[in-house]
């Protein structure tokens, strides 16, 4: 799968991930959705694309990164030039 047309979405049961996935897809994109932190991608610049769903909820959202222990993942992708996006 090419890295130019995956896009990785964090599930951490907030959001409406149906939805942004399905936008993903009609946009021509392919999603791997992320819940743990071993599934987290290293940073690839550009051509790496990581999506916060359900940020408009964020104190719930913060609270199931650190439970999912998705924080640290997300800080060293950030530190390595990693892209994201937040919906």
């Amino acid at each position: 799968m090419s890295t130019e047309n995956l896009v990785y979405v964090i599930d951490v049961g907030s959001g409406n991930l149906k939805s942004l996935i399905n936008t993903c897809k009609y946009l021509n994109y392919s999603v791997k959705l992320i819940t743990k932190p071993s599934e987290f991608p290293k940073a690839q610049g550009k051509n790496t694309k990581v999506i916060f769903p359900g940020v408009g909820n964020y104190g719930h959202f913060v609270k199931k990164l650190y439970e999912t222990q998705l924080d640290k993942p997300i800080r060293e992708y950030i530190a390595d030039g990693g892209y994201i996006m937040g919906s």
